[in-house]
């Protein structure tokens, strides 16, 4: 289980096997903070920074000799593909380092009004030896910075040795390369999808299929399950044995009938919201055990973006002396089983925490029991108005958008929209293009919005669209556009520009040295609200450094291997071109740190 408060778990869940370094990811989320996007670039920047943290620093290379931080990270983004559901994109802050992002992310769009909603991340890792490492995450965390109680399970492997370990290996990945043979699809996708990057997915799932995942002696099954997908069946589990638990944020009557039905006469236990039992009515849930989390335990401060409190997907069962459970993006919704893209990951163990008894028993303190109101749904309350605004936003973001940009500086910029009506439920929709408000209009322009003399850096794909509804309520969702005549190297410049300035270049020290730490959504929200923000200051000249001391001091709390990191991420950079921008006062605070810390911790005598 992911606490709420863990947001730092998934870096260090992407970081590569020792020796190792990033060949290619694959992630898919159903929402999509652009902030939190932002942290798995920056991230496999810093872990690719292995070289020796002692090693000598070689400054005096020439300037254009150097690695440059820009160029580090635009090669890392080159390996990272990221699906999300159009409309369901935001960004509590905007960034000009989300232009790193524009190639990296591709929106999906499944028909008959189904969502995408895997959160999974596929990993691929090779050595200076040619060997290759995989890594499989599979969660019920999308990609932002919500502050739930969420659930994941991690596989690592390796290539198969032998036929049989291959064969086997092929039978039970074949979900993971079906899924994203389906994102990948002409029809599932909005926009167009570089043949370079669409190769590049696929053939990871084709070596996928040769992948033998490390497993423990009691594990006697590993299936996956990809919902939604064409030519793949996946039958609902059969809730076997006396008791079976049901773990889900999100019901509806169907899906809790679906689930609870073929338990037989065992015992089902269903930990959910309390609007959400509250919503599916008390027959649904008839000789079901409905808990929900202690209010002393959920989170109090709910976050602007997302739910606090539960947010975990599992399902647990018993198969004769063995327990069974499943963790992954599926509700016990009737789309979650039939329907919607989702991932579960099935394991099955001899182990008694895999019984729901012992499963349940884990988080019970977090528990308190829930009585169902003995009344039927109320439809108002299953679908209120402003749910029925954020589904009409996500069929208003099935709309093609393109940015058309021509000239040789300063430029003109068309944005055009496909033709299309206004979703039910939808009275009015504005627009502007991310990084500049004045680049925008009322409703997306069939005809073509020209703007002309635009700047290099106010150009991007992204764009932010507002719905609203007759009674003024809003939704507001980031679209990508297709981007046509995208000047050269402007993502470079964009990025160039802002790490020009020494205030700006310890912005993403701090970026990175969060990473080992669980303040990253605090530097990467405050950095852009309030260039001020953060209580410690120092640097030569009235330069200011906001926050860096206290990103530094989380990073020490990391412990040994945190301060290690922070080592090498330093000395990349000193090596880099934009070193001449690091603060001298800065390096020698942290060279005596770091002296310190071989003296203290590695028993070195300096």
């Amino acid at each position: 289980m992911l606490e709420p408060a863990n947001r730092a778990a998934l870096t260090q869940e992407l970081a590569p096997p020792r020796g190792f370094r990033l060949a290619q990811a694959v992630g898919t989320t159903f929402t999509l903070d652009l902030n939190a996007a932002l942290a798995v670039p920056l991230a496999f920047s810093g872990f690719g920074a292995d070289e020796d943290p002692d090693q000598p620093d070689d400054s005096d290379q020439p300037q254009d000799q150097r690695t440059s931080v820009i160029a580090a990270l635009m090669s890392v983004a080159e390996k990272i593909d990221i699906f999300a559901q159009a409309g369901a994109i935001g960004a509590r802050q905007t960034s000009e380092l989300f232009e790193l992002l524009g190639p990296m992310i591709h929106q999906v769009s499944p028909p008959r009004g189904m969502i995408f909603h895997p959160k999974a991340w596929l990993l691929e890792f090779e050595n200076d030896n040619g060997e290759r490492a995989y890594r499989l995450l599979c969660s019920s965390r999308n990609l932002t910075f919500d502050r739930t109680w969420d659930a994941m399970i991690r596989l690592d492997g390796a290539p198969a040795t032998t036929p049989a370990a291959a064969e086997q290996a092929a039978r039970r990945n074949a979900p993971l390369l079906g899924l994203l043979e389906h994102i990948c699809a002409d029809d599932m996708l909005m926009g167009t999808l570089p043949e370079s990057r669409r190769r590049r997915v696929l053939g990871l799932g084709q070596r996928l299929q040769g992948v033998d995942w490390d497993l423990s002696r009691d594990v006697r099954e590993l299936r996956f399950q990809a919902h939604g997908v064409p030519g793949l069946k996946t039958p609902d589990p059969e809730l076997e044995g006396r008791e079976s638990l049901i773990v889900s944020p999100f019901l509806t009557s169907e899906g809790v009938s679906r689930l609870a039905r073929r338990s037989g006469r065992g015992e089902v236990h269903l930990v959910s919201r309390a609007e959400s039992l509250e919503a599916v009515g008390s027959s649904a849930l008839e000789g079901v055990s409905c808990w929900v989390l202690d209010p002393s335990t959920a989170e109090q401060e709910e976050d602007e973006t997302g739910l606090s409190g539960l947010h975990a997907k599992i399902l647990a069962l018993s198969t004769g002396h063995r327990g069974r459970v499943l963790i992954g993006s599926a509700n016990a919704t009737g789309p979650g089983w039939d329907g919607n893209v989702e991932l579960m990951v099935d394991v099955e163990s001899t182990r008694p925490e895999f019984r729901p008894p012992e499963l349940r028993e884990s988080f019970q303190a977090m528990l308190v029991k829930y009585t169902p109101q003995q009344v039927e749904p109320d439809e108002d309350l299953q679908t209120d108005e402003l749910e029925k605004l954020q589904r009409a936003a996500l069929r208003l973001a099935s709309v093609p958008v393109s940015v058309t940009v021509s000239g040789e500086g300063p430029f003109q910029v068309q944005v055009a929209a496909g033709e299309h009506t206004l979703p039910k439920g939808i009275a009015r929709v504005s627009w502007h293009l991310l990084l500049d408000k004045s680049l925008g209009g009322e409703g997306l322009p069939v005809e073509p919005a020209v703007f002309e003399e635009v700047d290099l850096r106010r150009i991007s794909p992204f764009i932010q669209v507002t719905a609203e509804d007759e009674a003024g309520r809003s939704a507001t969702m980031i679209l990508l556009a297709e981007l046509h005549g995208d000047p050269p190297d402007r993502r470079e410049a964009i990025i160039a520009a802002r790490l020009a300035d020494p205030a700006r270049l310890l912005q993403l020290i701090m970026l990175l040295l969060e990473l080992s730490s669980d303040g990253l959504e605090t530097q990467l929200l405050a950095q852009e609200e309030d260039p001020a923000a953060g209580s410690s200051r120092w640097g030569a000249g009235g330069r200011q450094f906001p926050g860096l001391l206290e990103a530094l001091l989380r990073a020490l709390a990391a412990g040994p291997d945190g301060m290690a990191e922070v080592q090498r991420l330093l000395e990349f950079i000193r090596r880099s071109s934009e070193a001449a921008n690091l603060p001298q006062d800065f390096l020698q605070l942290w060279d005596a740190a770091w002296q310190a810390h071989r003296m203290e911790n590695l028993g070195e005598e300096l």
